[in-house]
């Protein structure tokens, strides 16, 4: 049986989020998160994406494919199964801007 990779998202974390903001500015949003998380023994690439107005799913499903092309062609780089989620926040909570998040 071949052994799990080591996989540390802290170190993927900054090579990832430049090809989401890449993928969300091009479907007309921004990015306000992205994270790895584990839900049910699961790992998650969670990505939160914002647009003017109301994020639409159907922009949710353009960054998400785009991304996902992204991460396929750097197989390398997240050496772990995991599911890519693309979402938005909702309406409940508020976006913050990716230069007021390092703040």
């Amino acid at each position: 049986m071949k052994k799990p990779a080591h996989f540390s998202a802290d170190k993927v974390l900054p090579r990832i989020r430049p090809l989401a903001e890449a993928a969300a500015q091009a479907a007309g949003a921004e990015v306000v998160e992205v994270a790895f998380v584990r839900e049910g023994g699961q790992l998650y690439l969670r990505v939160l994406v914002h647009e003017p107005g109301a994020t639409r799913i159907q922009t949710c499903e353009k960054v998400s494919r785009a991304l996902s092309r992204e991460l396929d062609a750097l197989e390398h780089l997240i050496p772990v199964h995991y599911f890519l989620e693309v979402s938005s926040p909702g309406v409940t909570t508020e976006a913050i801007p990716a230069e007021e998040e390092s703040s």
